[in-house]
């Protein structure tokens, strides 16, 4: 085999290096460029074997679509960093599917980039919304579009006895209707 270095033609010439949310598989261990959308909290938690760890999530996306990002130990260090529309480079994540949904997951062998660490390339666009009509991947998060025609809360008894808000959005587009539904915090 023979091996040749050659010099990068343009400034998006690594833009063909990144693989879109929307080609995102199990299994995958791809590079990917995206847009953070939404910053969860860090959580920690006892394993099995007595020891203890932690994770945090965000919500990113390029133009293409969603995904969630889970972050493990001491990767979790740079969500204190993160800021929402901060642009992220992660390499050595895994891709894993969990309940039908895909996500990805960075430990200790995964790397994450932050703003000012990329150079040269072009950031990610937001990711584009979806009408309620063309919703057929429910394997990733979305940001949907539509019409709402009703919105109503009330509060529900759990089988534990505990009593949580739930609020419910009847959202149309093109005669299809969707209830999106909100639970605790996020039903204020």
């Amino acid at each position: 085999s023979i091996v040749k270095i050659v010099e990068k033609s343009s400034k998006n010439s690594d833009k063909l290096l990144f693989s879109n949310m929307k080609e995102l598989k199990s299994g995958m261990n791809p590079v990917i460029f995206v847009r953070v959308i939404n910053i969860g909290g860090i959580r920690e938690f006892t394993r099995k074997d007595g020891s203890t760890s932690k994770y945090g999530s965000l919500l990113v996306g390029d133009n293409t679509g969603l995904i969630r990002l889970f972050l493990w130990d001491e990767k979790t260090d740079i969500i204190n960093k993160i800021n929402q529309d901060d642009i992220l480079l992660v390499e050595n994540g895994r891709i894993k599917e969990k309940a039908d949904e895909i996500f990805v997951s960075v430990s200790k062998y995964g790397g994450i980039k932050l703003n000012s660490e990329i150079n040269n390339i072009d950031p990610p666009n937001y990711p584009n919304s979806i009408s309620v009509n063309k919703l057929n991947d429910l394997s990733r998060p979305v940001i949907i579009e539509g019409i709402i025609e009703e919105l109503y809360s009330n509060d529900i008894q759990l089988s534990s006895g505990e009593t949580v808000k739930v609020a419910n959005i009847i959202v149309n587009d093109e005669n299809v209707r969707v209830n999106l539904s909100f639970w605790r915090k996020l039903a204020d």
